[in-house]
């Protein structure tokens, strides 16, 4: 807090609050004004990016565990086929 004397010899009590401009609603006003529609854009763009990306995993992983089962099918008839011993000539 500061004292500013005037002509008249009277005080005024002004604090820090009076004397500097008012940042807290300038940078509000540039918020609403500049920043707000981008940062919603970019906040909807972003969840649109992350569910297409989960959707687009869960694909994948389906179609990793169909062609290892597949894999694993094959590989157990190759392992148990036995041929039949009488038609070898």
């Amino acid at each position: 807090m500061f004292i500013i004397i005037l002509e008249n010899k009277k005080a005024i009590n002004m604090t820090w609050r009076d004397y500097l401009p008012d940042f807290q609603g300038a940078l509000k006003g540039f918020y609403e004004e500049n920043i707000k529609e981008t940062i919603e854009n970019k906040t909807n763009e972003f969840k649109e990016l992350i569910q297409h990306n989960a959707d687009y995993g869960q694909n994948t992983q389906k179609a990793l565990i169909a062609i290892a089962f597949g894999t694993f099918l094959l590989l157990t008839i190759a392992y148990f086929w036995k041929d039949d011993e009488t038609r070898k000539s």
